[in-house]
């Protein structure tokens, strides 16, 4: 009985930090009941403005707040979950905040998450080799189920950027679907997993759209119930799809390896530490368009 005990922790470990910056708060609620739980945060952006000469790059800052709360209802094996969140920038930005409601389930046989995401003044850094605040919108869902060892899934992901006048034609959508294999035969402990995602960015202005397929490698470790980490390989490209050549993207290929990790460390029963961390390195095939550029995100989750 301690055995099961023991993995059954430890496969609820891995959900909920698995899914810890994006989905409802920490931890699961009996049916009829909720949770809640605020996360302060601290993000540093490493080359923020993304330029290729190392003596033009600048590391920005900002402090945030987030609110996440989420409800059980009776008779249904999902909760819905909603969270409010807050940016302030140390650089003359204006500030960011959005929010988010969803639905997630995490068992041991399959897993769903399904959100409505409403951002304002995001950072976004997919269009025009700059970072321009946008309003937007995201539409995600993904979907796994375990047979045996294995445990496949897909995911789809639809987004509207809309900018302010100064940025006319820099509007634009995204959608994108994929699918993926978690392994399971190792245990809880330890599970690798692999997907691919193709997906193509729509602009108002055609020498900003591009293809944008990638596939990724994971690693997921979890040698404690207070502590998980995940590290993750991404090899993503930007194929532009502009026919025009004069356009100075005709012809032109980013490939945009990415490293990710995240951890996060159950300190005591209401506090929990969250890190994410991922490093960028651009090769491009526009003169003047390589570089690196990193995010680290702290997160301090309260439970309420």
């Amino acid at each position: 009985m301690k055995t099961l005990f023991n993995a059954s922790l430890l496969f609820i470990a891995s959900l909920t930090m698995a899914t810890s910056l994006v989905a409802q708060p920490l931890g699961a609620s009996a049916a009829g009941a909720s949770r809640s739980e605020a996360r302060l945060q601290f993000w540093r952006f490493g080359n923020f403005n993304q330029v290729s000469d190392p003596a033009l790059e600048q590391d920005v800052r900002a402090l945030g707040l987030e609110l996440r709360g989420a409800y059980h209802p009776v008779r249904v094996p999902f909760d819905v979950y909603a969270h409010v969140h807050y940016l302030n920038w140390d650089v003359d930005r204006d500030d960011s905040y959005g929010v988010r409601v969803g639905a997630a389930m995490e068992s041991e046989v399959q897993d769903f998450n399904v959100f409505f995401d409403r951002a304002e003044n995001r950072a976004t850094f997919d269009v025009g080799d700059t970072v321009s605040n946008a309003s937007v919108t995201t539409v995600n869902g993904e979907y796994s189920r375990r047979f045996g060892n294995w445990q496949p899934g897909v995911e789809a992901t639809y987004e509207i950027q809309r900018f302010d006048v100064a940025d006319t034609g820099r509007d634009n959508g995204y959608r994108a679907a994929g699918a993926n294999v978690r392994y399971r035969g190792f245990g809880w402990k330890f599970s690798p997993a692999v997907g691919y995602v193709t997906g193509e960015r729509e602009g108002d202005d055609d020498e900003e759209s591009y293809d944008d397929p990638a596939w990724y490698a994971q690693l997921v470790f979890i040698p404690v119930p207070r502590f998980y980490l995940s590290v993750q390989y991404r090899d993503r490209v930007r194929d532009y799809t502009t026919r025009d050549p004069l356009n100075r993207n005709f012809g032109r290929k980013d490939d945009r390896p990415q490293w990710i990790v995240v951890s996060t460390l159950k300190v005591t029963g209401r506090i929990t530490g969250i890190l994410y961390y991922s490093n960028e390195d651009a090769r491009s095939t526009l003169v003047g368009r390589d570089f690196q550029a990193d995010i680290l995100i702290l997160n301090l989750a309260v439970k309420l």
